[in-house]
């Protein structure tokens, strides 16, 4: 992910065949580094429960704000049955660029 950006990311838990995420109630997104941290909650998430996934776009004032580094990425879920999940850390490289600022 490159810094001044508006990605998607598209986080894939598909692998965990026996997770419904048609009765989600809470999502928290969050990426971490040595010097930043950030948490996005369900109301910026789209969760997919056909495909297992679940995406968030960011702004170009967010992704200015991530220092260009390695980051770690977690998502935690509260399911409406009181089941609290938590993925792996994945990690994630933010690159940076070469003119900052927001693109207009």
């Amino acid at each position: 992910m490159h810094r001044g950006t508006t990605p998607t990311l598209i986080l894939d838990l598909s692998k965990s065949k026996s997770l419904d995420l048609t009765n989600v109630t809470a999502c928290w997104v969050t990426i971490k580094s040595k010097i930043y941290k950030n948490t996005w909650t369900l109301e910026r998430c789209t969760i997919d429960d056909t495909k297992n996934t679940i995406s968030i776009t960011l702004s170009q004032e967010e992704t200015l704000q991530l220092p260009p580094t390695k980051a770690m990425i977690q998502v935690r879920l509260l399911l409406g049955t009181g089941v609290a999940l938590a993925t792996d850390e994945v990690e994630i490289n933010i690159k940076d660029i070469l003119k900052g600022g927001i693109i207009e």
